[in-house]
C-alpha cells in the first residue's frame, strides 16, 4: 500500500501571509512529520503552502496544480458563506450552499484531487509515502467525492491549519483515508 498524506498549510493572517502563531504551529507539526520518511514532498499553490513545507523542515519540494484549491470563482458566493463560516468553517460553509455551479466546482475539484493522489501514488513504490501541503478546499471536495453522502460531522468537524488526510492507494485505487488532527490545536488557531 501507498500513502499519499496531505495536510492543510499552516495559519494566515487576513492577507495570506503566515503570521508567528502560523510558524510556531507548523515548527509544533514537525516533530510528527520527522518521524516519517517521505520519498517526496508536494506543495500546491500559493507561497503560504511552500513556506508551510519549509517550516515543516522540507525545503526541497516540488508544486502540483492538482493540488490546488477551488478556482476564485468560488468567490461569487463568499456573501452567502461568510453568513455560515461560524458554523461550518472556511470552507465547509460553501458546501451548505446549495447551488448547481457551485456543487459542480466542488466535485470537480474533488475529482481532479483524486486524479492527483493517483497520480503520485504512481510515481512511489509499495510501503513509501508521500507529504504534501495543500488546503481544505482541495481535501474536502476529495473527500466528498470518496464518501457519498458526507458530512464534516464524520471527520470530528472542519480540518483545521495543519491536519489532514492520509489517503491509502493500493495498484490504481483509493481504498480507505484516515483524517490526522492533532489536540493541542484549539478552535483559535484556525
Amino acid at each position: 500500500m501507498k500513502i499519499i498524506e496531505v495536510r492543510i498549510h499552516t495559519i494566515k493572517d487576513k492577507k495570506g501571509n503566515i503570521p508567528p502563531k502560523g510558524i510556531k504551529l507548523a515548527k509544533q507539526i514537525r516533530r510528527i512529520l520527522k518521524q516519517n520518511k517521505y520519498a517526496a514532498h508536494i506543495c500546491a499553490e500559493p507561497p503560504r503552502c511552500f513556506k508551510t513545507m519549509e517550516y515543516f523542515g522540507f525545503p526541497k519540494y516540488e508544486i502540483d496544480e492538482g493540488f490546488n484549491t477551488l478556482p476564485d470563482e468560488k468567490d461569487l458566493w463568499k456573501p452567502q458563506a461568510k453568513k455560515l463560516e461560524h458554523k461550518y468553517g472556511e470552507f465547509g460553509a460553501f458546501l451548505e450552499i446549495v447551488d448547481p455551479r457551485l456543487q459542480r466546482m466542488i466535485k470537480n475539484t474533488g475529482l481532479r484531487v483524486i486524479r492527483t493522489i493517483k497520480r503520485v501514488a504512481n510515481t512511489i513504490s509499495d510501503g513509501e509515502r508521500v507529504l504534501v501541503v495543500s488546503h481544505g478546499g482541495a481535501l474536502i471536495p476529495a473527500i466528498k467525492i470518496l464518501k457519498k453522502n458526507f458530512d464534516l460531522g464524520e471527520i470530528g468537524g472542519r480540518l483545521k491549519p495543519c491536519e489532514g488526510i492520509e489517503f491509502y492507494v493500493e495498484g490504481d485505487k483509493i481504498v480507505g483515508f484516515e483524517v490526522l488532527k492533532h489536540s493541542f490545536l484549539s478552535n483559535k488557531e484556525s
